[in-house]
């Protein structure tokens, strides 16, 4: 029986204006499933010490403004999310564009997915916050694991994957997330409309590419019954100084990379 790995820490509450983000934290609250979450954590270090895993050295700078976000995300929503798991932060050296959580704080993403699609804080934001619901909450299907010293992208991506219908729950509590945090939400469409747009980079990550069609229809659904409409959607909020300095010394090093092979 497949079922999902949720830990019950954290009570349950509203978080939206009304009784539907409590009705989503409700439907995502199972059995704590700490064991199989803990087998998730441990592949984190497999994963970085897999051959030909190249990990990017950020500054100081760029790892205060990493948690920075991360801090004005899990404080504003310190219902939902819980402010004792420090954050990790793990940029890959990868062309392939992916992004991925584990329990424990354990956040990755590709240098590839951020110089390439990542290029407005507010897609960012939203990628961050997917993600750190999923590792607060401990969103993930439980699965087989065999120890075998190594893993692939492929196999970790399809290990910490959700199906559709649940992908659209955590979609919703991004938007609450988002906007508590004081972000604009329409960075969450953003998203989907990106994936949507490249589905044939994105394969891997998504899995199914019907799926994020799916997503982005129930999402635009789930927005205008929050009495939003598309006249009402910023897409010119501009980003922060600190994300331009961020982005840039990614592209530096996705470039230095190139340059050297």
């Amino acid at each position: 029986m497949i079922f999902f790995c949720s830990s019950c820490a954290t009570p349950v509450v509203e978080i939206g204006e009304n009784e539907t983000g409590r009705k989503i934290i409700k439907d995502l609250e199972h059995r704590d499933n700490s064991e199989y979450a803990n087998q998730l954590t441990t592949l984190a270090d497999v994963y970085l010490k897999t051959q030909a895993i190249k990990e990017i050295t950020l500054p100081a700078a760029q790892q205060e403004y990493l948690y920075a976000l991360y801090d004005g995300i899990v404080v504003n929503n310190n219902v939902l999310l819980n402010k004792d798991i420090s954050p990790q932060f793990h940029i890959i050296k990868e062309p392939i564009p992916f992004c991925f959580s584990v329990p424990g704080g354990h956040l990755f993403l590709s240098s590839g997915l951020i110089s390439r699609y990542l290029g407005h804080e507010l897609v960012f934001v939203a990628v961050l916050t997917f993600e750190i619901i999923k590792m607060h909450r401990n969103i993930y299907l439980k699965n087989i694991i065999v120890p075998t010293g190594h893993i692939s992208l492929e196999r970790m991506l399809s290990l910490t994957r959700i199906p559709t219908e649940l992908k659209n729950s955590v979609g919703q509590l991004t938007y609450y997330s988002m906007i508590r945090a004081g972000y604009d939400a329409v960075g969450y469409l953003m998203w989907l409309q990106l994936q949507n747009k490249n589905i044939l980079d994105f394969k891997l990550l998504v899995g199914d590419s019907q799926g994020v069609a799916m997503e982005e229809f129930h999402f635009k659904q789930f927005i205008i019954k929050r009495g939003l409409i598309a006249k009402d959607l910023r897409y010119d909020v501009n980003s922060s100084p600190r994300f331009y300095s961020f982005l840039g010394h990614l592209k530096k090093e996705v470039k230095s990379e190139i340059g050297t092979d």
